[in-house]
């Protein structure tokens, strides 16, 4: 090989290696760590639905009323819904 093939060669093999080297390993997703469900049991009265801006609607699931423990209409240890 003529030494300009092989600085060509070398440069391309550095650039390459260099790609490779920097290549980013995927980092966690902080979203793992999230409980949409905190404060939806006990006496929490919170409800894990999304709300349109300044909360005039509040779509979540409704287990019904059983007192005021249930003052939010959804409790995580219910096992049925009424509905939304």
């Amino acid at each position: 090989m003529k030494p300009q093939k092989q600085l060509h060669f070398l440069l391309i093999l550095l650039a390459i290696l260099s790609i490779v080297a920097c290549k980013q390993t995927p980092t966690e997703r902080l979203t793992d760590y999230v409980n949409p469900f905190i404060g939806t049991d006990e006496d929490g009265h919170t409800f894990p639905g999304a709300l349109v801006p300044f909360g005039m609607v509040q779509l979540s699931p409704d287990n019904g009323d059983h007192g005021y423990n249930w003052c939010s209409g959804y409790h995580y240890t219910s096992s049925h819904i009424q509905g939304f």
